[in-house]
């Protein structure tokens, strides 16, 4: 039995013993033979034989097949880049993201590394900036981890950081003055912020420092010293001290001076004194000691060794009042008659 036209001139097709102008699902019109054909298996309709010439798709007993977007072919195994399976529309492969090459379960799971144009790849997704600890992959489209210690960077290397890390076992990385560095400490003349993982310049003063105030090191600028007391780098260093130039800090002077210039006996400025130790200024000299040697005597206003008299070996008091005498300016000896010194004594003394 074959078909031929029907009565409006359309071809009919042989299907079941009868002539058809339009075949049933699963079958096709071929126009060579008048025969509604079967499509192949997975094919719900189709144009023509095979799996390429589909316009929607079936299933088997054990396989589900899919339909390509933008083309007449039905797969079993999978879709195409750019398409993915979808379990809520069946037999059709859906599109993915823009953002994604290829990508499974939803639009948005990228299931390729490698990313469209200006995103980068992690974790499934595509993504226009990377985040935390990773930086944008230029070369890779993908986002790469900074190195241990930088909590933001734009390459790989402790030298490509832009913030730094804390880590969970308590390490902390600070961000370098000036550079793009993250390092375990920071360089002389900065300290650590804990806060901000950054390193803080120290005062100009302070060579070294643990905080905005507190300098454990002072140095010279701009050719004026500055000296270490208290935590502190100062130009003038309090009373009891002096500038050590070797190290850059006041020390402590002899016990005896109030103010010096090193730390021996014999270089004080002005002496110290307490009430029951008395220190003195030794005239001409800048040594302070308990006592005065002969021919001064001890001014308990000034602590100075002040010159007795000329007429005085010793003298105390003040500097015509003679403990001692010595001889005249004509080589005459002098006699000590009540603080006074004279050439002749008083009738009844001799």
């Amino acid at each position: 039995m074959s078909c031929g036209l029907s009565t409006t001139g359309v071809n009919l097709f042989l299907y079941n013993n009868k002539c058809l102008a339009v075949c049933p699902i699963s079958f096709w019109a071929n126009s060579n033979t008048n025969i509604c054909d079967p499509c192949s298996t997975g094919c719900l309709r189709c144009t023509n034989s095979g799996l390429t010439a589909c316009t929607q798709c079936s299933n088997d007993s054990s396989t589900i097949y899919y339909l390509h977007i933008g083309a007449t072919t039905c797969s079993s195994t999978n879709c195409p880049d750019g398409q993915y399976i979808s379990s809520s529309v069946p037999n059709y492969c859906q599109p993915c993201s823009s953002i994604c090459v290829t990508c499974s379960v939803s639009a948005e799971n990228c299931t390729s590394s490698n990313c469209a144009q200006n995103y980068y790849f992690l974790n499934n997704s595509c993504l226009a900036n990377c985040p935390d600890n990773y930086f944008n992959n230029l070369a890779l489209r993908q986002c790469t981890q900074c190195t241990t210690g930088c909590q933001s960077c734009f390459s790989t290397g402790l030298n490509s950081c832009t913030a730094c890390q804390s880590l969970v076992n308590g390490t902390k990385y600070y961000l370098q003055i000036g550079v793009n560095t993250c390092d375990l400490n920071c360089n002389q003349g900065e300290f650590k912020n804990s806060t901000t993982l950054k390193c803080v310049a120290c005062r100009s003063a302070c060579k070294t420092c643990t905080d905005s105030t507190t300098c454990q090191g002072c140095q010279s600028v701009d050719g004026l010293a500055y000296f270490l007391t208290n935590n502190t780098c100062s130009v003038i260093c309090p009373i009891g001290t002096y500038g050590e130039i070797n190290n850059y800090q006041c020390t402590s002077c002899f016990a005896g001076c109030k103010t010096c210039y090193s730390s021996t006996q014999s270089d004080c400025y002005t002496c110290k004194n307490n009430g029951t130790h008395n220190f003195y200024l030794i005239y001409g000299t800048t040594i302070c000691n308990l006592t005065c040697p002969d021919g001064t005597y001890q001014n308990s206003t000034s602590f100075l060794c002040l010159i007795c008299s000329p007429l005085c070996k010793t003298c105390t008091t003040n500097s015509i009042f003679c403990t001692s005498c010595g001889l005249s300016s004509g080589g005459l000896p002098l006699f000590l008659e009540n603080g006074t010194c004279i050439i002749n004594c008083a009738s009844g003394y001799y």
